[in-house]
């Protein structure tokens, strides 16, 4: 919580008052001052608590929320990207990762979403769209909203927009009927990345995250923690924990090896290390210091040759 790089105490403090979960940090902020804890324990153990309050609160909703394995076991060709403002608009580095999908998914349909075609697969309670449009729900969050939708409706695979890719999808998410990345193992509120989801329409757990994310929203105006989606597609596991039993544990670490090395120089044999490990990586747009002779710069370079 205290965080003199991140705007200090006050900074944390109107931080903490916008999640809604004060009450959680200054214990563990004390503990921190005690030598007793540390800023990635603190998260931890906030992102807990506020699991905690979340499974007490919702837990009657849950537990009358049931599906049916409706999963067909159909698969679609679809995947989806989603950029608000559109591609064409969107940062360099997006544009690459953009292309390096359509090149090693040409077999897919490609739905690019943005704020004009969004309704035109989204389905959402006019009470998160109306809080969105106001600022309540911020576009990251917001964001949460679209993948569920658009998955549980129509299946397929999403992608960040900074997604890029160097080979083919592998075999294994190829054959998987639901897959994400497995998240931090120390992190018991998660139990997957959200920025590459494949599933299959009706997927009950994506399905009974959304439904508590609505439930959520229809009350509150506060969201108590960043990575609330996760928590409730925790819950979700946690009342069918048949569904991901079988799903390949493939640690999240692995694709984001790449985006650690975008602001150091180029080196073509790390380059070509990393990508026989991974073919697909998680990068950023927000990138600071980088130069022409950094990875990023050297990736902005493969925009050009394509024009």
């Amino acid at each position: 919580m205290i965080n003199e790089l991140d705007g200090g105490i006050k900074g944390a403090v109107e931080r903490a008052l916008k999640y809604g979960n004060l009450q959680y940090k200054i214990p563990c902020a004390l503990f921190d001052k005690m030598g007793y804890s540390n800023h990635e324990l603190q998260d931890l153990e906030v992102r807990n608590r506020v699991y905690c309050y979340l499974k007490k609160h919702y837990s009657i909703f849950l537990a009358n929320s049931n599906y049916e394995e409706k999963d067909s076991g159909k698969t679609t060709n679809k995947v989806w990207i989603c950029w608000l403002q559109g591609i064409e608009n969107a940062p360099d580095i997006v544009k690459v990762c953009y292309q390096s999908i359509k090149k090693w998914m040409p077999d897919k349909e490609i739905c690019v979403l943005n704020q004009n075609t969004l309704f035109e697969y989204v389905q959402l309670p006019d009470y998160v769209i109306s809080k969105w449009k106001s600022g309540t729900i911020s576009n990251t969050l917001f964001s949460d909203f679209v993948r569920l939708s658009v998955l549980t409706r129509f299946g397929g695979i999403w992608l960040d927009a900074t997604v890029f890719m160097t080979g083919e999808l592998p075999q294994y998410i190829s054959d998987s009927n639901f897959f994400v990345y497995k998240s931090n193992e120390y992190d018991v509120t998660k139990v997957g990345e959200s920025w590459f989801i494949k599933a299959n329409a009706h997927n009950r757990i994506l399905q009974t995250t959304l439904d508590l994310m609505n439930e959520y929203w229809r009350k509150e105006d506060k969201i108590r923690d960043y990575f609330i989606m996760f928590i409730f597609m925790k819950m979700a596991s946690e009342k069918y924990p048949l569904d991901m039993k079988d799903m390949y544990k493939v640690p999240a670490a692995i694709p984001i090896m790449m985006q650690k090395y975008l602001s150091i120089e180029y080196d073509e044999r790390m380059f070509e290390s990393i990508c026989k490990i991974s073919s697909i990586h998680k990068l950023t747009y927000k990138i600071e210091r980088a130069n022409k002779k950094s990875l990023y710069g050297w990736l902005l370079k493969l925009l050009l040759e394509e024009v």
